[in-house]
């Protein structure tokens, strides 16, 4: 079992987080930590951490420079020894039998099954309990998502990453993260659900913070370019299920404009691709005004009425 905790300035938490950790008191675990080059004092303090627990098997991946999330992740997944993988950013914390539960579990499951998940509490940035789990601040289910879970995951990432148990055959099998991305987790569980089945923990395994320097404009919106680009890759992959294209074509084509003003041909060559593989009349719409030099609230309007429009149609239906 391989257990990967990834920092990047959180020297006010790590510590809490690497507790976490060897509280598991899980047998033959192997911990990486991975710290992508912060600027505050976190490296030190793993170090310390390190030399006050000798007897754990520790592997420390130290950046001389900053890399990124998904390229550390796949540095350290190169060194995962384990049959199983949990990973952990160093600002949350595990709770007590987190690993044993989960690997317990997985083994009495079937062999299709490669991703176990549960929800997890959420704490603000001293720690203090917040009201809501996670996956309902994102998503409400009567039931949560088990089995053949991929459409599921087409209407918006619910997976705390932190709570998560993979079989480590299945990275190889999808080929680790995709790095030219700015967050890791929603396309890995969209590519992993396409392979295994995913099955509920039912209890929460993880105290996720909720830290104000990680919700700033700047990360949103790569947040935001993240989320286009996932769309048009497994777009031209034909990876996306009927029932999500007009979303994930709206997605590609605000990519395709705010490819405009640096590189015009960029975004033609997409919209000219797109609608070799769906010749919607969405796309080609885009694609008339992108070479108009229309902006993309223009192709956006008249689409956003539509779908008030249809919403009004259906509430008015089920009265």
């Amino acid at each position: 079992m391989t257990a990967i905790a990834l920092c990047y300035n959180h020297e006010r938490f790590v510590r809490d987080c690497l507790e976490s950790i060897r509280r598991q008191e899980y047998p033959n675990l192997q911990i990486i930590i991975t710290d992508d080059c912060s600027k505050d004092a976190s490296p030190a303090l793993i170090r310390a951490w390190i030399a006050r627990n000798p007897s754990l098997n520790v592997t420390f991946l130290a950046g001389a420079r900053n890399q990124g999330l998904c390229k550390v992740l796949n540095q350290a997944l190169a060194r995962a020894t384990g049959a199983y993988v949990s990973m952990i950013a160093t600002d949350d914390i595990w709770e007590p039998g987190k690993i044993m539960g989960q690997v317990r579990q997985m083994e009495r499951l079937p062999e299709r099954a490669g991703v176990l998940y549960s929800d997890a509490f959420q704490m603000d940035e001293t720690g203090a309990p917040l009201p809501d789990r996670f996956i309902g601040s994102f998503r409400r289910f009567d039931k949560m998502p088990e089995g053949d879970i991929h459409r599921t995951l087409w209407d918006g990432n619910f997976i705390p990453a932190m709570t998560t148990l993979v079989k480590r055959s299945l990275f190889e099998q999808v080929g680790g993260y995709d790095e030219s991305l700015f967050y890791e987790d929603w396309d890995m569980w969209l590519r992993l659900s396409q392979r295994c089945e995913f099955a509920f923990y039912p209890t929460p395994t993880a105290k996720y913070r909720l830290v104000r320097t990680s919700m700033s404009k700047a990360s949103n919106d790569r947040m935001e370019m993240a989320n286009e680009l996932i769309y048009i890759k497994h777009l031209l992959l034909r990876g996306v299920p009927r029932s999500a294209r007009n979303k994930a074509f709206n997605h590609a084509v605000r990519w395709a404009f705010r490819q405009r003003a640096q590189d015009p041909r960029k975004g033609a060559d997409l919209l000219r691709q797109m609608i070799r593989l769906y010749p919607s009349p969405r796309l080609w719409y885009g694609r008339l005004l992108y070479s108009c030099g229309a902006s993309f609230r223009v192709y956006e309007g008249p689409l956003s009425g539509a779908r008030n429009l249809k919403n009004r149609l259906v509430a008015a239906n089920s009265r």
